[in-house]
């Protein structure tokens, strides 16, 4: 039979696979840490590893407008953030975070005297970060 443009058009059924497409949705029964950071592939290893020890990773948001948002929509537990985002320092999250009392700590590549004052006493996690020192401190923080 030779091709028509004007024969019937033959339509096959969908794939198993997306009638049965299964939906994972994501377990809110488990502490929830926000990953605030701005390098990408430094956000998912951070975020991978978060979900890898057992907490439910929100996140991660890249800049000061996100992570501000994000906190508008949940509470996490806990949170990391990175002291520089793009160009914007994180100090206004850091400020809301200390206000509302939300644990958290900076998670940079800088030192605790690289830090504004008024932050002094709170934790750092400095980049990069074994695995140990990550399950450590999501502990201390959510207790």
């Amino acid at each position: 039979m030779a091709y028509s443009a004007n024969a019937p058009v033959r339509r096959t059924a969908k794939p198993a696979l997306e009638e049965h497409a299964m939906v994972v949705e994501p377990r809110t029964d488990l502490p929830t840490v926000l990953v605030v950071e701005d390098e990408w592939l430094i956000a998912e290893a951070l975020s991978r590893a978060v979900r890898k020890l057992g907490y439910r990773a929100l996140g991660p948001v890249g800049s000061v407008a996100d992570a501000l948002a994000a906190l508008d929509a949940e509470t996490p537990d806990a949170v990391l953030l990175d002291t520089i985002l793009g160009h914007e320092s994180s100090v206004a999250v850091a400020d809301r975070l200390l206000e509302e009392a939300t644990p958290f700590a900076f998670f940079t590549g800088y030192s605790q005297d690289d830090l504004p004052r008024r932050f002094k006493g709170c934790r750092v996690l400095t980049k990069p970060v074994s695995e140990a020192s990550l399950k450590a401190e999501l502990k201390t923080l959510i207790t």
